[in-house]
Protein backbone atom coordinates (compact mmCIF):
# COMPACT_ATOMS: atom_id res chain seq x y z
CA UNK A 1 0.00 0.00 0.00
CA UNK A 2 1.35 3.41 -0.94
CA UNK A 3 0.56 6.44 1.17
CA UNK A 4 -0.71 9.34 -0.90
CA UNK A 5 1.53 12.37 -0.82
CA UNK A 6 4.56 10.77 0.82
CA UNK A 7 5.11 7.82 -1.46
CA UNK A 8 5.82 5.57 1.55
CA UNK A 9 5.08 1.97 0.68
CA UNK A 10 4.13 -0.54 3.36
CA UNK A 11 3.73 -4.24 2.84
CA UNK A 12 1.96 -6.53 5.23
CA UNK A 13 -0.68 -9.12 5.74
CA UNK A 14 -3.30 -9.89 8.30
CA UNK A 15 -5.88 -12.41 9.29
CA UNK A 16 -9.42 -12.07 10.58
CA UNK A 17 -11.96 -14.68 11.53
CA UNK A 18 -15.72 -14.33 11.58
CA UNK A 19 -18.42 -16.39 13.21
CA UNK A 20 -22.17 -16.44 12.76
CA UNK A 21 -22.62 -17.63 16.36
CA UNK A 22 -23.40 -14.58 18.46
CA UNK A 23 -24.53 -16.21 21.69
CA UNK A 24 -25.30 -19.76 22.72
CA UNK A 25 -28.15 -20.44 25.12
CA UNK A 26 -28.54 -23.87 26.68
CA UNK A 27 -30.20 -25.65 29.58
CA UNK A 28 -27.92 -27.01 32.32
CA UNK A 29 -28.65 -29.21 35.32
CA UNK A 30 -32.28 -29.83 34.36
CA UNK A 31 -34.05 -33.07 35.25
CA UNK A 32 -35.48 -35.12 32.38
CA UNK A 33 -38.75 -35.69 34.25
CA UNK A 34 -40.93 -33.88 36.75
CA UNK A 35 -43.23 -34.93 39.56
CA UNK A 36 -46.35 -32.83 40.22
CA UNK A 37 -46.05 -30.79 43.39
CA UNK A 38 -42.24 -30.86 43.45
CA UNK A 39 -40.40 -27.81 42.13
CA UNK A 40 -38.74 -28.23 38.74
CA UNK A 41 -35.36 -26.50 39.00
CA UNK A 42 -32.59 -25.88 36.52
CA UNK A 43 -30.17 -23.43 35.00
CA UNK A 44 -29.76 -21.64 31.70
CA UNK A 45 -26.22 -20.87 30.53
CA UNK A 46 -25.41 -18.12 28.03
CA UNK A 47 -22.00 -17.97 26.36
CA UNK A 48 -20.49 -15.71 23.72
CA UNK A 49 -18.81 -16.74 20.44
CA UNK A 50 -15.54 -17.41 22.29
CA UNK A 51 -17.36 -19.60 24.88
CA UNK A 52 -16.99 -17.02 27.65
CA UNK A 53 -19.98 -16.44 29.96
CA UNK A 54 -22.28 -13.54 29.05
CA UNK A 55 -23.26 -11.67 32.25
CA UNK A 56 -26.41 -9.57 32.66
CA UNK A 57 -28.04 -11.06 29.56
CA UNK A 58 -31.84 -11.35 29.52
CA UNK A 59 -33.16 -14.82 28.74
CA UNK A 60 -36.78 -15.74 28.22
CA UNK A 61 -38.20 -18.99 29.57
CA UNK A 62 -41.47 -20.28 28.07
CA UNK A 63 -43.64 -23.13 29.34
CA UNK A 64 -46.44 -24.85 27.42
CA UNK A 65 -48.77 -27.23 29.21
CA UNK A 66 -52.22 -28.39 28.09
CA UNK A 67 -52.62 -25.49 25.68
CA UNK A 68 -51.65 -22.90 28.29
CA UNK A 69 -48.49 -20.83 28.17
CA UNK A 70 -46.44 -19.05 30.80
CA UNK A 71 -43.24 -17.07 30.45
CA UNK A 72 -40.56 -15.51 32.60
CA UNK A 73 -37.74 -13.08 31.97
CA UNK A 74 -34.51 -14.01 33.75
CA UNK A 75 -31.10 -12.33 33.80
CA UNK A 76 -27.77 -14.12 33.82
CA UNK A 77 -25.34 -13.62 36.70
CA UNK A 78 -21.62 -12.87 36.41
CA UNK A 79 -21.02 -16.50 35.32
CA UNK A 80 -23.60 -16.33 32.52
CA UNK A 81 -26.08 -18.47 34.49
CA UNK A 82 -29.79 -17.83 35.08
CA UNK A 83 -31.38 -20.21 37.60
CA UNK A 84 -35.08 -21.04 37.71
CA UNK A 85 -37.52 -22.93 39.90
CA UNK A 86 -40.99 -23.76 38.56
CA UNK A 87 -44.07 -24.75 40.54
CA UNK A 88 -45.38 -28.01 39.06
CA UNK A 89 -48.50 -28.30 41.22
CA UNK A 90 -50.76 -26.92 38.46
CA UNK A 91 -49.18 -28.80 35.58
CA UNK A 92 -52.06 -30.88 34.27
CA UNK A 93 -50.55 -32.83 31.41
CA UNK A 94 -48.23 -35.79 31.09
CA UNK A 95 -46.19 -33.76 28.62
CA UNK A 96 -44.76 -30.28 29.17
CA UNK A 97 -42.65 -28.20 26.78
CA UNK A 98 -40.00 -25.86 28.10
CA UNK A 99 -38.31 -23.40 25.74
CA UNK A 100 -35.58 -20.86 26.36
CA UNK A 101 -34.76 -17.95 24.14
CA UNK A 102 -31.78 -15.67 24.46
CA UNK A 103 -31.86 -12.37 22.68
CA UNK A 104 -28.81 -10.18 22.45
CA UNK A 105 -29.99 -6.69 21.63
CA UNK A 106 -26.49 -5.69 20.62
CA UNK A 107 -26.33 -8.36 17.91
CA UNK A 108 -30.05 -8.90 17.22
CA UNK A 109 -29.59 -12.66 17.30
CA UNK A 110 -31.93 -15.25 18.78
CA UNK A 111 -31.10 -18.82 19.73
CA UNK A 112 -33.60 -21.47 20.82
CA UNK A 113 -33.36 -24.73 22.71
CA UNK A 114 -36.21 -26.99 23.72
CA UNK A 115 -36.50 -29.75 26.26
CA UNK A 116 -39.44 -32.16 26.38
CA UNK A 117 -40.13 -34.25 29.41
CA UNK A 118 -42.79 -36.58 30.79
CA UNK A 119 -43.83 -37.73 34.23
Amino acid sequence: MEEYGTGVILKGSGKASFTNVIITVRFEDVPQAYKPGIAYEGKIKVTGPDSTPVPNEPVYLFLQNSGKSENWTLTTDSKGIASFSLDTSLWSSDSVSLLVSGHSLMFSSIKYLMILFKY
